[in-house]
């Protein structure tokens, strides 16, 4: 059971030529890995339209360093949603 509900926003300003550019690179999941520090590799093991159940393997050393996600690409408001379901970190 955790005891700690964490909860951040990653906000960036961007050139608005180059809005569809970056959404292209934040929206593909499997390269998360290339912008996203925290996640060494980011396996895909199963989508469901804008959903994708991932196997992560976190940057840090360790034996607790893998866990699994549940990931939602929102396109329309241009968002994503990470949620840990399995690992050390994990959302309740």
């Amino acid at each position: 059971m955790s005891i700690l509900n964490i909860e951040f926003t990653v906000r960036r300003k961007v050139n608005p030529g180059d809005l569809e550019k970056v959404w292209q690179v934040l929206s593909d999941v499997r390269n998360m890995p290339r912008y996203w520090r925290g996640h060494r590799e980011v396996e895909v093991l199963r989508r469901d339209g804008n959903t994708y159940f991932v196997n992560i393997k976190f940057a840090f050393q360790g034996p607790n360093n893998r866990g699994v996600a549940k990931i939602e690409v929102n396109d329309d408001g241009r968002f994503v949603v990470i949620n840990y379901v399995r690992g050390p970190i994990r959302v309740m």
